[in-house]
């Protein structure tokens, strides 16, 4: 019974990936070009409209890249592929650029766009923020060389 249901899970999530996919890459179309305005034109590049759109940008397009890998890789796994059990093992690789950073990163600008945007947030409030974003960094690398120590 537990195999059937991780079966059509399984079959259910590559199902889901289409319209996820396909609403992400829209997101990236409708929002993509405002992003790269914003970064490269904008003066000061401190406009809400500006870091929402970039944070909405990096977040879909990391979205975009992870669905892509993993639609393949349990694709291939599901039919049995040796190629899908490798891709597995290797998934931290793209995890890391596509989920991680451009999520962290895509969050991030979010944040930064309510304070940008919110006139009871002070410059201190930025800076808050990019210390905890640092903080939280660092303290995520160190948790990860201990358990790389742990292992031994």
């Amino acid at each position: 019974m537990q195999n059937h249901i991780i079966e059509l899970c399984s079959l259910l999530g590559l199902a889901w990936t289409w319209p996820l996919l396909t609403m992400s890459l829209l997101v990236l179309f409708l929002y993509g070009g405002e992003a790269w305005d914003a970064y490269w034109r904008s003066p000061q590049f401190r406009l809400f409209a500006n870091w929402l759109a970039l944070g909405i940008t990096l977040a879909y397009l990391g979205e975009s890249l992870d669905d892509i890998y993993w639609s393949l890789t349990w694709s291939l796994h599901y039919l049995g592929s040796p190629l899908g059990a490798e891709l597995i093992n290797f998934g931290p690789i793209p995890n890391l650029p596509f989920r991680d950073v451009l999520g962290a990163f895509g969050v991030y600008c979010h944040v930064r766009a309510v304070f940008v945007a919110g006139d009871r947030y002070s410059g201190a409030h930025i800076r808050l923020l990019n210390q905890t974003f640092i903080a939280t960094l660092i303290l995520g690398h160190l948790y990860a060389l201990l358990l790389w120590a742990m292992r031994g």
